[in-house]
């Protein structure tokens, strides 16, 4: 059985035993997030290939998403999709690099190296020019990104750049002032899985209009009482 540790193939084309190929003796150690191929070679015959990921979870979440932003005062040269947003942080306790990292459904992105330090976030936008313009030049800022943010909710999955799974849930309007009124949802627990996550049990309202991208937002009093809908008039009988 021969084997690489950097998903490519072991087998050349040709039939010869690729340089990075290792010849497998027992069992291997695996540190890192690793993508393995594998065949076994009889002579001059090769089996198919066999591929394997095994991912370490490094502590990279979804902390914040500005989906459905408010509009832009007038004039503006931008509109409301402009200042979409999506926070990151780094939950682990080591340094990490989002570099091949991406988004594959819901938007398209695919993150440059950027290094994280523990407990620090990057946002990435739908327009940094705008971002920058509302929030200020301070906050790690990356993007474009193509597409939008469904206001109606939907499917966003992270993948790591050897195609692991890092986080995959679908967001929804789940509160009336996160959709459209400027305010943004805020993860509760961002390490919860994603059955959690998929839910409005696992979000809530930003506590101030615009959010709180690159920090932490504050919440709300326990005993607050927010009033977020209001019927001025009722249907005619």
């Amino acid at each position: 059985i021969y084997y690489t540790l950097d998903g490519s193939d072991p087998r050349l084309p040709g039939g010869a035993i690729s340089t990075k190929a290792k010849l497998y003796q027992g069992p291997i150690t695996i540190t890192d997030n690793t993508r393995i191929q594998a065949r076994t070679c009889q002579g001059v015959n090769w089996s198919g290939p066999a591929t394997a990921i095994y991912a370490i979870d490094d502590g990279l979440r979804i902390t914040e998403l500005m989906y459905h932003p408010a509009n832009p005062p007038q004039p503006s040269p931008y509109i409301d999709e402009d200042f979409e947003f999506i926070e990151l942080r780094n939950l682990g306790d080591k340094p990490i690099n989002l570099n091949g990292d991406q988004f594959t459904n819901g938007i398209e992105f695919t993150f440059p190296d950027l290094p994280l330090a523990p407990g620090q976030r990057a946002v990435l936008a739908k327009n940094p020019d705008a971002f920058r313009s509302r929030y200020g030049s301070s906050i790690t800022v990356v993007g474009p990104y193509a597409g939008n943010l469904e206001n109606a909710g939907e499917t966003l999955r992270l993948q790591g750049a050897i195609g692991q799974i890092i986080q995959e849930f679908q967001y929804n309007n789940w509160y009336p002032i996160t959709d459209g009124q400027g305010f943004s949802l805020v993860a509760l627990d961002p390490m919860a899985g994603n059955t959690v996550l998929s839910t409005n049990e696992g979000w809530r309202p930003s506590s101030m209009p615009g959010g709180a991208p690159g920090d932490d937002d504050p919440g709300l009093p326990d005993d607050a009482l927010v009033i977020n809908e209001i019927q001025t008039r009722s249907a005619d009988a």
